[in-house]
């Protein structure tokens, strides 16, 4: 489903580039920005990456979310096969999986390393 709502992206921002510039200024606009300062930061992101801004703000989808979503389905998983309940497994798998993601950026900002994305 992501990777459907990646291409969409993908072909609005080559042929309505315009409108998802207005888009991404009402979505900041909605946030609490003014309208001035909306508009600047939609034109900072999509000169940096329009593709991403649009994919994270506009969408939802961030490298963290796909991840967690795909430890719980993995947890799912494997209770299944274990013949465990389903839904323990995925939050389980979930939990700990987050936990260790939280740890690994705790860890990544106290040494001065940034998780790339």
């Amino acid at each position: 489903m992501e990777q459907a709502d990646r291409a969409t992206e993908e072909r609005e921002l080559a042929e309505q580039p315009e409108h998802e510039l207005r888009e991404l200024t009402g979505i900041y606009q909605a946030r609490g920005l003014s309208p001035e300062l909306a508009g600047q930061v939609a034109q900072a992101l999509t000169a940096h990456n329009a593709l991403g801004a649009h994919l994270r703000d506009e969408l939802g989808i961030t490298a963290h979310s796909a991840t967690l979503v795909l430890l719980a389905v993995l947890g799912a998983v494997a209770a299944r096969l274990g013949g465990a309940p389903m839904g323990r497994g995925a939050a389980r798998v979930l939990f700990w999986g987050a936990l260790a993601m939280g740890a690994s950026a705790l860890i990544g900002k106290l040494f001065g390393t940034g998780m790339v994305g």
